[in-house]
């Protein structure tokens, strides 16, 4: 699960609000225990999966219509405004979008988020530059 989630105002609004459903459903289970692993559990990790996947539809969308200024600027050059000026701009944009993505990917490899004595592995940090090549704007 991504926990930064929780860090987002109307995602923890969202959680607030389903948590007052899964309560009024613990009378329908024999114990709290129960309850929370046939219930809570299961209902909370979709919770969160549907929350990510719709965050990076939309982030994957702006990346996209990104790119289509772009190219539009390309293509057809706007006739107010230097083409230049504006590809640099959503240049700009593309990038602030990607280190965005890329910080939530490594935050658990940073050095403050490392527990006393443990390292990164090597596939961990494989996987990370892969990630972060695969991400880099090339222009």
């Amino acid at each position: 699960m991504n926990i930064t989630l929780l860090d987002e105002p109307s995602f923890r609004d969202t959680i607030k609000e389903l948590w007052s459903k899964w309560k009024r459903n613990a009378s329908f289970y024999p114990n709290r225990v129960v309850w929370w692993d046939r219930n809570v559990k299961r209902v909370i990790r979709q919770a969160f999966q549907r929350e990510g996947a719709m965050r990076n539809r939309d982030r994957k969308d702006l990346e996209n219509f990104y790119y289509d200024v772009i190219y539009q600027a390309i293509r057809d050059p706007p006739k107010e405004e230097n083409t230049a000026l504006v590809i640099r701009r959503m240049k700009a944009k593309l990038l602030r979008l990607h280190s965005m993505q890329r910080r939530g990917v490594l935050l658990d490899t940073a050095e403050k988020d490392r527990t006393l004595g443990e390292e990164v592995t090597i596939h961990q940090f494989i996987q990370s530059r892969k990630r972060r090549k695969a991400r880099r704007s090339h222009m």
